[in-house]
């Protein structure tokens, strides 16, 4: 188990940030409970438009708009959750039952595979690291 998704600590916590060709991702435990991902997105486009442009993340995007995560204020997130079924959550009242615990390292690529699609289509564009 990956104790920095999966802990103790209530609260969203910064998990990792990085940059993936300039842009800018980041890992998130909510409540200790399951991982979250995110990328920063420019705000030219409103919620609606960019659930249109179909992501293929883990079931989805799911949020966009600002995070109240230390380290990540006044940053426009495209996000998604890991937080479905099959997936394993550290809470006593989860509805979700499954053994599927994931790293921070395979998050990572799906957050560098999100940054992919979203310079193919224009949304994002390639940036000198």
């Amino acid at each position: 188990m990956d104790e920095r998704i999966y802990n103790d600590n209530k609260g969203y916590n910064l998990v990792k940030k990085g940059f993936y060709k300039g842009n800018m991702f980041a890992i998130v435990s909510s409540q200790g409970d399951y991982p979250t991902a995110y990328v920063e997105v420019p705000k030219k486009y409103t919620r609606d438009e960019y659930e249109k442009f179909d992501i293929d993340v883990n079931w989805g995007v799911n949020f966009y708009g600002e995070l109240g995560v230390k380290g990540l204020e006044d940053k426009i997130m495209l996000g998604w959750d890991y937080h479905h079924l099959y997936d394993y959550d550290n809470s006593k009242d989860s509805i979700c039952y499954g053994s599927n615990m994931h790293t921070v390292e395979e998050i990572q690529e799906e957050c560098e595979r999100a940054i992919n699609q979203l310079i193919s289509i224009g949304i994002l564009e390639l940036k000198e690291s």
